[in-house]
């Protein structure tokens, strides 16, 4: 599992932390489908909710089988790795 900066490396916090770098950066994260609630999205925290839709709209992240976001899991390489590819796409 790849670790964020953030002690607890979830990716609620990933999510959230990526989307201001993004958008500090000047990325501009159109929408380019319809935000899907995750079954799990209750579990996402209040304060990240808003940067995981928005990366979802983006096509950044996708979830997980079946439809679950996991935000206390952590990610894998491969997450990761798709994750920063997005975003650089986006800038």
């Amino acid at each position: 599992m790849v670790k964020s900066f953030w002690s607890e490396g979830s990716r609620h916090q990933a999510g959230h932390g990526h989307t201001c770098h993004a958008s500090a950066r000047g990325a501009k994260t159109e929408k380019s489908t319809t935000a899907t609630a995750f079954a799990d999205q209750d579990a996402i925290a209040a304060y990240a909710q808003e940067a995981v839709s928005a990366m979802q709209q983006a096509g950044v992240i996708e979830g997980s089988d079946p439809g679950l976001f996991k935000p206390t899991a952590g990610a894998t390489r491969a997450e990761a790795a798709k994750i920063v590819y997005g975003l650089m796409n986006l800038l």
